[in-house]
């Protein structure tokens, strides 16, 4: 989210992510200061466009030509050259160009450090982005202090029941949650959905934290109640978003979850084909949510017998994982052994 005074706002990322994908993340941006060139404007404006319809490619190239036009007008220490940066940052970590982001992300922070009149609001949303970037490189011990920064900072600089702060606190839900902390993380989800919805946040960004939510209420086995709000969050999804919107693939995904832990294979297949259809179309070849949904597949085709396809879905699962992280990344490990226990 970022500021709402009157300049540019760093990027904030809500988590649409399941456990280990991500792919389409919500972002809002305060309308650029009326005393910043036209050129960094339009650019600023476009990229912003650009991201939330999840044209990644054309907004990190927008983001670049802000940033350049705002490091060479206004000067490389200012809060509009890092809100370029921080959007430049998020474009390429929804493409999953980590060692972009992770440049982008960093420089963007050491700007914000420099600003003399450097907003808090700026600062948690810069501790955010680098929690979530540490978060899909499966970092949780990195990303967790991260998140709790910026869950504070907002909390001082907005107050314990604003929006922005129920946000933040719906980030380190999931981090909690993909950590194992599954009480603390319900109770955070279950908080940081009554703020938000008592803050008026729009409908997509609460559909998002529910199919968090859901995940976890799967994983705890309680899936008649996870069937019910993923039902609730699709029906959001599809009135609001494009058919081929990466949200969409990510509800596809955990709506397959729900059918894997219910028994029904088959089904589960379905949500899975479709989801990496919308995948395979929106993001890049080599992209770690792909991977995703084809380990699951994997997963699927397993539990129906089907040793050759299951071989192969985790295989292409693999390859395309270990080009995206290092060797220390949990999903490896877990593929590696789930490619084992097929022999």
């Amino acid at each position: 989210m970022g500021s709402t005074r009157n300049g540019a706002a760093f990027v904030a990322l809500l988590l649409a992510c399941s456990m280990t994908s991500c792919a389409g993340m919500g972002t809002t941006a305060s309308a650029p200061p009326s005393t910043a060139p036209v050129g960094w404007e339009q650019a600023y404006a476009q990229a912003v466009e650009a991201y939330e319809r999840a044209a990644y490619v054309d907004s990190s190239r927008l983001a670049r030509l802000a940033h350049s036009t705002a490091a060479t007008t206004l000067g490389p220490d200012t809060t509009e050259a890092g809100a370029a940066l921080s959007l430049l940052a998020a474009a390429e970590l929804a493409l999953g160009r980590y060692p972009e982001a992770t440049a982008a992300f960093e420089e963007s922070l050491t700007t914000l450090r420099r600003t003399p009149d450097a907003d808090p609001k700026d600062m948690a949303a810069a501790m955010g982005n680098l929690g979530e970037l540490h978060r899909q490189q499966g970092q949780l011990d990195r990303a967790l202090p991260w998140y709790e920064q910026a869950y504070r900072t907002n909390e001082l600089a907005y107050g314990p029941a604003h929006g922005e702060t129920a946000t933040a606190l719906a980030a380190l839900a999931l981090a909690r949650h993909e950590s194992g902390l599954l009480p603390e993380a319900e109770q955070a989800y279950a908080q940081a959905l009554t703020l938000m919805a008592d803050a008026g946040a729009p409908k997509l960004q609460l559909a998002k934290v529910r199919t968090n939510l859901a995940d976890l209420l799967i994983h705890t086995d309680r899936t008649d109640e996870a069937g019910l709000m993923l039902e609730g969050v699709l029906a959001t999804e599809q009135a609001l978003l494009r058919p081929g919107h990466p949200d969409l693939a990510y509800t596809l995904n955990t709506l397959g979850t729900l059918a894997d832990a219910q028994g029904r294979d088959d089904d589960a297949l379905e949500f899975y084909r479709y989801a990496l259809d919308i995948r395979r179309d929106a993001l890049p070849p080599g992209h770690p949510a792909i991977a995703t949904v084809l380990a699951n597949m994997g997963g699927a085709y397993h539990d129906l017998g089907a040793v050759a396809e299951a071989r192969d879905s985790y295989a292409q699962a693999l390859n395309i994982l270990r080009e995206a992280h290092d060797d220390e990344h949990p999903d490896i490990a877990s593929l590696e052994a789930a490619m084992r226990a097929l022999d």
